[in-house]
């Protein structure tokens, strides 16, 4: 019973992280990591499934090794934050 709730919880929170992917204010990595650390223990499908993936495997992979994100990904989401305030300071002024 509870495999399922935490596969459950696992599912919503990569779900969040995907919907984080165009949503700037809701963040990715935390979502991702948090699914892979609950599919790791619950479920090994699902947890092969994300560290397979073009997408999030990297990310998690290089989290388990190093507990860093990588630079890339950081300069991209400096970059998006940016825009983000750009695009919110031009349209409230």
């Amino acid at each position: 019973m509870f495999r399922y709730f935490w596969i459950a919880i696992g599912i919503l929170s990569l779900i969040l992280g995907i919907l984080g992917i165009v949503l700037p204010l809701l963040p990715t990595t935390p979502f991702v990591l948090l699914a892979a650390a609950l599919f790791a223990k619950r479920s090994t499908r699902l947890y092969n499934y994300l560290i397979t993936n073009r997408y999030f495997g990297p990310v998690i992979k290089s989290w388990q090794e190093t507990r860093t994100i990588p630079l890339r990904a950081k300069i991209i989401l400096v970059v998006l934050i940016g825009i983000s305030v750009v695009v919110t300071i031009i349209y409230w002024t």
